[in-house]
């Protein structure tokens, strides 16, 4: 009976260590298939935060550019606006200078070769006594009086008083603002 009970003790040992061996294995795999879920897991993670870090990159990069382009746009739009105004600045403090009253004359004549007949000569009520001896030059007879609404130049207005032709400095900076504009900019953005 002592063999019996050896030979039933081995084979329960036997049973139990293929049975822990079973679970041992079982346990290994298990751990091992976890090991790799979390892998994959953390690996779409991380791949997951690498495409948002790049997309908010290119997001932030591309916020950062529009903003620069727009600082830029602006500064040129102010720059070209400084440079219109001093250039207004400069015809309106050109009309105290020497040669103003053989520009006014230049003025007149183109005005009258699109008029015709001369009704009356209108001016800036400060520009009457300088456009007075420019008419004079210009051999236009036509009465000279003062408009304030004129300014660097002249206004002619025609027979019947229905028509009239202005041109002035001011008036003329202004029809070639569009196309300086792009020139202006570009030379303020070097």
């Amino acid at each position: 009976m002592a063999d019996l009970s050896t030979m039933l003790k081995n084979e329960a040992q036997a049973e139990i260590e293929a049975i822990q061996k079973a679970a041992l294995e079982q346990a290994t795999s298990i751990v091992n298939q976890a090991r790799e879920e979390a892998a994959s897991l953390l690996e779409s993670r991380k791949r997951a935060l690498e495409s948002n870090l790049a997309a908010g990159l290119v997001r932030a990069k591309s916020a950062a550019n529009l903003e620069a382009s727009a600082l830029r746009l602006s500064a040129a739009e102010s720059g070209m606006n400084r440079a219109f105004t001093d250039a207004t600045a400069r015809m309106k403090a050109f009309t105290r200078a020497a040669a103003y009253p053989r520009i006014l004359t230049s003025l007149a004549l183109e005005a009258k070769k699109m008029i015709g007949e001369v009704e009356a000569v209108e001016v800036n009520p400060n520009d009457i006594a300088v456009a007075q001896t420019a008419m004079v030059s210009a051999g236009i007879t036509a009465p000279v009086r003062g408009n304030p609404n004129i300014e660097t130049g002249v206004r002619l207005v025609g027979m019947g008083g229905r028509s009239g032709i202005s041109n002035t400095l001011l008036g003329r900076l202004e029809r070639v603002r569009e196309s300086l504009a792009p020139a202006i900019a570009k030379i303020l953005s070097e």
